[in-house]
């Protein structure tokens, strides 16, 4: 059970990084409306990854 919370944890933080990467490039070349797109996704998508996350771990 550790191993999978371990598990989430680090997507956890793979997703916090990669919204703060998103953000970095979004105001350093805020052109692109593919990168703006990503964004929306990716915020989107996080909360229900972590949800799914939770609930595996908890049903175990």
């Amino acid at each position: 059970m550790l191993s999978v919370y371990q598990t989430a944890v680090e997507y956890h933080m793979y997703h916090t990084l990669g919204i703060i990467l998103i953000g970095v490039v979004i105001n350093v070349r805020p052109g692109p409306s593919l990168m703006r797109w990503a964004a929306a996704i990716k915020l989107v998508r996080s909360p229900i990854v972590s949800i799914f996350q939770v609930s595996v771990t908890y049903a175990g």
